[in-house]
């Protein structure tokens, strides 16, 4: 829980570690969404500024299902493209989206180019792919 300097009063919020992914995984799906002291709580992907270090550039992918996975999303956005993570994420069970890591710039605008308004399954909403505007800024981690 981080407090504030002068006060010591909550700020608000508070950063979970995981050792493994899927622990992560399971927290939010469990904490998205729902109540503590009478505040809805939002569990999400750390926007950490490690995410942006090196190679690693991402794309913005909405119009998800909500119940995809990241296995099967780091398969579809792969068959080209070499995925460096997928870190999938939803508001309330309303809405699904992701964020996808490639190597390099060229291979997400790639992507970009490969993936917007494509089908993620067959009968499902087109999807919306761009470049994801926190380039540069801390992103999902």
């Amino acid at each position: 829980m981080f407090n504030h300097v002068v006060d010591g009063s909550s700020r608000g919020f508070a950063i979970a570690k995981f050792d493994l992914e899927k622990d992560a995984e399971n927290a939010i799906k469990a904490l998205n969404g729902a109540t503590h002291s009478g505040r809805v709580l939002e569990a999400r992907f750390d926007r950490g500024v490690e995410a942006v270090s090196g190679d690693r550039k991402c794309i913005f992918v909405g119009n998800l299902p909500l119940d995809c996975t990241a296995e099967e999303l780091k398969a579809f956005f792969g068959t080209v493209e070499r995925v460096q993570s997928v870190q999938l994420q939803s508001k309330s069970g309303v809405s699904a989206w992701a964020i996808v890591a490639y190597d390099s710039m060229a291979d997400a605008i790639a992507a970009t180019k490969r993936y917007s308004g494509k089908e993620f399954r067959s009968a499902g909403p087109l999807l919306s792919v761009r470049l994801d505007r926190k380039i540069g800024k801390p992103v999902a981690k």
